[in-house]
């Protein structure tokens, strides 16, 4: 995506600890949603059982079918996407109630001795920032903003100002890549740690191991040659 790159779950990583410092670390992630390519990484870190991990998502979309208006039909994962390691869901309702959920926020925040969030668009997170900053708990940034934006006047003022207090604040930020590093160094001068996206390849080997026995028929419904290399992409544009 955007010239980042991706790794396995286990790229860069110390050696398994088997045992839990007496105290480990209350690690919290605040993320809108559940998504396929980060909840094998939740689970991992939950697995080591170096830190406390504990996800709160803003959202149950992702986790529960959903109705994808981009591709017109209703999406379901085939994997689960909140086994194996904490999550909460601190769902934004209405205005109304926009104040219990602001209270619970900062409730979540209090728990945790440092916290993840993902972006700074969302207000939610815009929110979160405020509240670690106010609450002295650190918070990392994790998300895949570029340097250059195409945005121009006030939504591009409204960017920078909104980037600058959002990374100005943060103790440090996880990196996806060189260009989503960039974007870090521009607004300030924060510890940058490498943390690309990562891809559970246990899982996608093993399906692949699964499905080689019918490859050729696989192909052949779909007017492929099976003699051939065949190289597959599925996306959409955003």
């Amino acid at each position: 995506m955007h010239g980042q790159t991706s790794r396995s779950v286990a790229a860069d990583v110390p050696p398994i600890c088997r045992t839990a410092p007496a105290v480990a670390p209350r690690l919290g992630v605040l993320a809108t949603h559940a998504i396929q390519y980060q909840a094998p990484l939740y689970q991992e870190i939950s697995r080591r059982n170096i830190v406390d991990l504990d996800v709160a998502y803003l959202s149950a979309k992702g986790a529960v079918p959903h109705y994808d208006a981009d591709f017109g039909i209703t999406v379901t994962w085939d994997v689960d996407l909140l086994s194996g390691y904490r999550w909460n869901l601190l769902e934004r309702g209405t205005l109304r109630n926009g104040i219990n959920w602001l209270s619970d926020l900062i409730a979540w925040i209090r728990q945790h001795d440092i916290v993840v969030l993902h972006g700074y668009t969302d207000p939610a997170m815009l929110f979160a920032a405020a509240a670690c900053q106010i609450l002295q708990v650190p918070y990392l940034m994790r998300g895949d903003s570029q340097a250059e934006s195409a945005a121009t006047g006030l939504r591009l003022f409204a960017r920078h100002v909104l980037a600058s207090f959002a990374v100005r604040g943060a103790a440090g930020a996880l990196t996806i890549g060189q260009l989503n590093a960039d974007f870090y160094a521009r607004y300030g001068r924060i510890p940058r740690f490498w943390a690309p996206y990562s891809i559970d390849n246990d899982r996608f080997r093993a399906a692949a191991d699964v499905a080689r026995c019918d490859r050729s028929q696989r192909l052949a419904s779909l007017g492929l040659d099976p003699q051939r290399p065949v190289v597959i992409f599925s996306g959409k544009l955003i």
